[in-house]
């Protein structure tokens, strides 16, 4: 597959460092929301609960599944999040969980993955329809709003403030039993300079099995080629 190419204007070398991090940390908070108080709910699920987590494993992205050019950011913080979403769904039981790195190719798009099993079809769907109820792209901006201005002062010299910009669904593909995506926007203003962040979320449910895909892109959008391909890719992998 061709790699995308990605033009890097002068300024956005001068806190590209920073920009990594904030999507590296920031961004992907979400998902990791998602999966928090899930998990606490999970017990040790016997042969059923072995199984599903190593189903889950397997439908994880990897680099091998991703167009020459992207690597693993191994600079990501792991930082505790706020709950989020999870609450929604602290009474639903998930017998398996996985996460995969955090992916990027230059400053856009990343993406990362979180893959989960229920314990019934019937706890997937539930899932899935109070986490599509919610307003997911506003819920990623909030996220990448309080980690810049938790941590801004150690990521920017001068600074750094978020403008929260307007959030909703976009169209998608049909996948699985249920899909959608839904897309959050931020404006990073660094020194004078005001740059767009992308915050785009795919959710996809197939029998018991639930992935939530993140995607960041700075300055454009992820391009819709890109999300499809994942999308579409990690479908597949989550059938039983």
């Amino acid at each position: 597959m061709p790699p995308l190419e990605t033009a890097t204007p002068p300024f956005a070398c001068a806190v590209r460092m920073s920009i990594d991090r904030l999507l590296g940390a920031g961004t992907a908070l979400l998902l990791i929301a998602m999966v928090t108080l899930l998990v606490a709910a999970c017990g040790d699920g016997g042969d059923n609960g072995a199984s599903a987590q190593e189903r889950a494993e397997r439908m994880l992205l990897t680099l091998a599944d991703l167009p020459d050019g992207w690597f693993i950011d191994a600079f990501r913080e792991e930082v505790a999040p706020p709950l989020g979403l999870a609450s929604a769904l602290s009474d639903l039981r998930v017998t398996g969980t996985a996460e995969s790195p955090f992916f990027v190719r230059g400053l856009t798009p990343t993406a990362r993955h979180i893959a989960l099993i229920l314990e019934s079809e019937g706890d997937a769907a539930v899932a899935f329809q109070r986490i599509a109820g919610q307003d997911v792209g506003r819920v990623a901006a909030e996220i990448f709003k309080t980690r810049v201005e938790t941590l801004g002062e150690q990521d920017f010299r001068a600074g750094a403030t978020v403008t929260i910009g307007p959030s909703g669904t976009r169209p998608f593909l049909r996948l699985g039993d249920e899909s959608a995506l839904f897309r959050g926007m931020v404006t990073l203003e660094v020194e004078g300079t005001m740059t767009p962040v992308f915050l785009d979320v795919a959710l996809i449910r197939r029998g018991r099995a639930v992935s939530l895909i993140h995607f960041s892109g700075f300055l454009v959008p992820p391009p819709a080629a890109v999300v499809e391909m994942i999308a579409e890719l990690l479908t597949q992998r989550m059938e039983p």
